[in-house]
């Protein structure tokens, strides 16, 4: 059953290099590269070009990677299954690989997110500790921020 996700993947990109004439898997942009470089492009170009514009990109990406660190601090005293922290831990690494094409603003780095975000939050529901609520309030807190502002500007 584990090589099941594995073998669906393998055969959907036979089916789409007959109607492209490339592998999806090799027709990308570079979204992979080495770890924090996309996340310390986006830092460094907000704080040296966008400062007063881009606080909240700061503050954002600031924030998701402290709810990060608080959820890998309390990753080993979590209740969660080992699968779960195992799919954390594993997204966490290709979070920290994506390229600055995926680390351009607010919203796409929210795409690339969504998934580890909600790992995250299983971890940390498994913990008993204020770090965890803390965390979990934190994350909380930044959806409602992000769902606010895509409220204002529609």
């Amino acid at each position: 059953p584990a090589l099941a996700p594995f073998a669906v993947w393998a055969a959907w990109q036979v089916v789409l290099h007959s109607w492209w004439g490339r592998y999806p898997v090799r027709a990308g942009g570079s979204n992979v590269g080495l770890p924090f470089a996309g996340v310390s492009r986006i830092i460094d170009d907000n704080l040296r070009y966008h400062l007063h514009s881009h606080r909240l990109v700061l503050f954002e990406v600031g924030l998701v990677l402290a709810i990060a660190a608080a959820t890998g601090w309390l990753l080993p005293r979590s209740r969660a299954l080992v699968s779960e922290r195992t799919a954390w831990v594993l997204s966490m690494v290709l979070v920290l690989c994506l390229t600055g094409l995926v680390w351009v603003e607010g919203d796409a780095s929210f795409r690339a997110l969504a998934e580890t975000m909600g790992v995250g939050v299983v971890i940390l529901l498994g913990v008993k500790a204020r770090l965890a609520d803390a965390a979990l309030l934190a994350g909380s807190g930044l959806w409602v921020l992000v769902a606010l502002l895509h409220l204002r500007a529609a």
